[in-house]
């Protein structure tokens, strides 16, 4: 290529600046503070099950395994970009039409509750049970909590709201979008198109994974023989009676299709990020290297720091 068609770019940022650091640690902060909100049901091992719980937890732990391997293990960061990014992100979309406007719901004049026919009731009648769980029935799963047990408070309000942390994903996403371009980037040009394209198809069906993960917990948490588990019953008995303890609320189909949507616009993204990128040479991977782009009739080489 003729040397004049050759242009020296700004440095490209890769690693942490401390505004990024900053937005990172408030995203993990958040998402940690949803996620203690979403375990303020009684008992414990019920809040594990919500939809709300699912979600946030692995959002959760999407943004700290994210800032984890960038920071001290750098060789993970392309295994947790490419296949844990869509999972999480897939969570985001369906907690924030689905799972956190659950818990903003209020019933102040609920009936006494109660646990599902499968529970203990000795266990329940020494429980202080909390007004949100008077959605609970002899054959359903509770789906949805109130809010009459929330403390009232700004702070509260505000990490509730459904908004917030789809907004600070993609913040954080704006911010890093660098490194996360480039490391796709490098990815694709390592694998065929068939592989691209399975991929894809990962990316659409990851959200749905969540829901199948939430569907059964009732029956997993029978199986793990909770107290009031009848061990003489076998594992299919209990999946004969699926239908009695599957949890209540959206539609499931509407959900995988939220889900979907959620893969196209997380491929749309990663292919704006990375459709330009031409290169990568690495001195030390994710801290030092020379990106190259095509821009228009440049060649454009800058300096990854």
């Amino acid at each position: 290529m003729p040397k004049e068609y050759w242009v020296k770019g700004a440095n490209v940022k890769v690693t942490y600046t401390r505004c990024q650091l900053l937005v990172h640690l408030v995203v993990i902060l958040v998402s940690a503070l949803q996620y203690a909100l979403c375990l303020e049901r009684q008992p414990l091992w019920y809040s594990f099950g919500t939809l709300p719980s699912f979600c946030s937890g692995f959002v959760l732990l999407h943004h700290t395994l994210v800032l984890v391997t960038c920071l001290w293990i750098p060789r993970l960061v392309q295994f947790v970009t490419i296949f844990g990014t869509p999972f999480a992100y897939g969570c985001l979309w369906i907690n924030t039409w689905f799972g956190l406007p659950s818990l903003k719901l209020a019933y102040p004049h609920s009936p006494p509750a109660k646990l599902p026919e499968w529970a203990d009731t000795s266990i329940a009648s020494t429980l202080s049970l909390s007004p949100r769980s008077a959605g609970w029935t002899t054959t359903q799963w509770p789906s949805q909590t109130t809010a009459d047990d929330f403390t009232s408070g700004t702070i509260r309000e505000w990490a509730l709201n459904q908004w917030v942390p789809f907004a600070l994903w993609w913040l954080l996403w704006v911010l890093r979008r660098n490194m996360h371009g480039i490391v796709i980037f490098q990815r694709s040009t390592q694998c065929s198109y068939l592989v691209c394209w399975i991929y894809r198809l990962y990316c659409l069906l990851c959200p749905s994974l969540v829901i199948v993960l939430w569907q059964w917990y009732p029956v997993l948490l029978a199986t793990w023989n909770v107290r009031s588990y009848n061990t003489q019953d076998s594992l299919t008995t209990v999946m004969a009676h699926k239908i009695h303890l599957t949890p209540s609320g959206p539609n499931v189909v509407y959900m995988a299709l939220v889900g979907v949507v959620a893969g196209i616009s997380h491929i749309t993204w990663y292919s704006f990020l990375s459709f330009s990128y031409h290169s990568v040479y690495w001195k030390t991977y994710l801290r030092e290297g020379i990106v190259v782009w095509i821009c228009g009739p440049q060649t454009v080489a800058s300096k990854l720091t």
